[in-house]
């Protein structure tokens, strides 16, 4: 169980969260662009986040078996170094000047004012951006860039973590009776993580102020975690599982493609003999607590504070927010109870407390919005408004396993769910959601040519050959499927990064290795790798298989 020095870290860390907040709902300016939003709550809340860290990992860390490491295999730590520090110099070489289109000037608008972006919202990686600016001081012109120096930053850290997973699998291959020469898993490595250094997607990622060159890091970070994880002492292994859930919640709040570690998780850790149906089982259980994460909690806790609330304002005529605070408290009930009642699995339910606990930094949007900033998306300043900003209701739906073919006839319109406004002292109904009812043979499972958009129909008729008038069919359906959205949205892309990429215009085509360069476009983006990459990675997958199948 915790010490008394790491319940010390995780009260010190919610006072912090406290004062960091209350600094931002006070702050006097007018869209709270004042000093105490930002420049005092950002640093407090960032540290706020960092405490529970240290008070998980516990206070026993033997620092002298770190440096013992680092002299005994000073080599492969040299050249990690060096991997980290060619990676930046890379990337701060090749730096976006200014902000990017999309996303990006976006991200950067938002996190300098600390505003509110497009749902569900990054609030983690808006404080990492407004500390970067923070270092430009006054200066509007180096903003950008700034933040754009922080994906430089994620991106190589990420690289310098690939590095050392790369030459913790190259060591374990050689097993206990085949030592590998030491030169061996640092060339492994540090060919597998220049690789990545230099592949097309992550170095365009890698500079500009957009989520993913953070998500790539927390994503890898959590990797790592799970891997060096498995073999710790029974205590430090429940305070890792802690650690992962806990970087798990925080991960959600730079983008929700972090957690794709997760299902890592159960097959490394709790499989010992692996076989294909333990394999896919406990796959399976990793992916299901993906989705939990994404719905019942990222969504489906907002959802529950909300219908509490709205039980008890209008039921009862309480103060808003008394039904969030019930929740809360029979929330702090049960973990009170699971954790008295089932000592022996106490890290399970602190891994969830924690979990939960990395989803506080919405906490600064939604003080944010109530601020009124001019970007406000979605404006989620209350309970009713913050469900639909979490579960992202202005984006629409999309079918993904059963719906319309785009030619089917809408038959009826189906109300779904209400939407509700804060009034004075009460909520009251807004509107109706609705869904289209479509002709039920006109419909197909795995539906992907299913938008009425005349864009979008012409595109479907061009990548299946369809005609005029033509029907479309499962066949044109999965033809479409296979041709753009694996071929050309997905393997292309693929193809990028460990073949070679004609230009960086849109539906450039990918190289082989017999084309002519002579006959190129004339673009400093061509990136022409010869299928290296891709040929190192087929070649060591097969004698990875022939060498040892049990890893494979």
């Amino acid at each position: 169980m915790f010490s008394k020095k790491d319940l010390f870290c995780f009260l010190a860390a919610l006072l912090l969260v406290i004062v960091a907040y209350v600094f931002m709902i006070v702050d006097p300016v007018e869209y709270g662009f004042g000093i105490l939003t930002l420049w005092i709550a950002p640093p407090l809340l960032l540290v706020a986040f960092f405490l529970p860290v240290i008070g998980i990992v516990g206070s026993d860390v033997n620092l002298g078996q770190i440096f013992r490491d680092i002299k005994d295999n000073r080599t492969k730590h040299i050249v990690g170094i060096a991997v980290f520090a060619i990676s930046l110099c890379l990337y701060i070489i090749t730096l976006e000047p200014t902000a990017s289109l999309w996303d990006c000037s976006e991200f950067i608008a938002s996190a300098y004012k600390l505003q509110v972006p497009h749902s569900p919202g990054v609030p983690l990686f808006l404080l990492f951006a407004r500390l970067f600016s923070m270092l430009v001081l006054d200066d509007v012109t180096m903003v950008a860039p700034a933040m754009n120096t922080m994906s430089a930053l994620f991106s190589a850290l990420t690289v310098y973590i690939v590095y050392h997973l790369i030459y913790r699998f190259a060591v374990s291959m050689g097993g206990p009776s085949q030592k590998l020469p030491k030169a061996v898993p640092v060339f492994s490595a540090l060919c597998s993580s220049l690789c990545l250094t230099f592949s097309d997607s992550f170095w365009f990622s890698a500079v500009e102020a957009e989520t993913y060159a953070a998500a790539a890091f927390f994503l890898t970070l959590l990797v790592w975690l799970i891997i060096t994880g498995k073999n710790l002492p029974q205590e430090k292994r429940n305070r890792r599982l802690i650690l992962i859930f806990y970087i798990s919640g925080l991960s959600f709040c730079v983008h929700p493609m972090c957690l794709l570690a997760l299902p890592l998780l159960p097959p490394y850790w709790y499989v010992g003999d692996i076989t294909i149906k333990k394999l896919l089982i406990a796959t399976g259980i990793g992916l299901l607590i993906v989705i939990v994460i994404n719905r019942m909690i990222a969504v489906g806790l907002f959802q529950m504070m909300f219908s509490f609330d709205l039980f008890f304002v209008n039921l009862f005529h309480t103060p808003f927010y008394m039904g969030a605070f019930v929740l809360l408290v029979l929330m702090s009930m049960v973990f009170i109870f699971l954790l008295r009642r089932f000592k022996k699995h106490w890290h399970y339910t602190w891994a969830t407390i924690f979990l939960l606990a990395g989803f506080i930094p919405y906490g600064m949007l939604f003080i944010r919005s109530n601020h009124n900033p001019p970007i406000d998306e979605t404006n989620p300043e209350n309970l009713a408004l913050i469900k639909a900003y979490m579960n992202r209701d202005s984006y629409g739906s999309t079918p993904l396993l059963y719906g319309p073919y785009f030619d089917a006839e809408i038959e009826g319109v189906e109300t779904k769910n209400k939407m509700y406004y804060k009034d004075s002292n009460s909520y009251k109904v807004a509107g109706t959601t609705s869904a289209y009812q479509y002709d039920k043979s006109r419909q197909t499972i795995l539906p992907r040519m299913y938008s009425n958009d005349e864009n979008h129909i012409e595109a479907y008729r061009q990548w299946t050959n369809l005609k005029e008038n033509e029907k479309p069919d499962f066949f044109n359906n999965l033809e479409f499927m296979f041709r753009f959205q694996l071929g050309e949205m997905y393997f292309r892309y693929f193809l990028f990064n460990f073949a070679g990429r004609e230009s960086d215009e849109q539906y450039s085509p990918g190289l082989k290795p017999w084309d002519n360069h002579e006959r190129a476009v004339p673009e400093k983006s061509r990136n022409q790798y010869w299928m290296i990459p891709l040929m190192l990675g087929l070649i060591g997958a097969c004698c990875q298989y022939f060498r040892n199948k049990k890893d494979f």
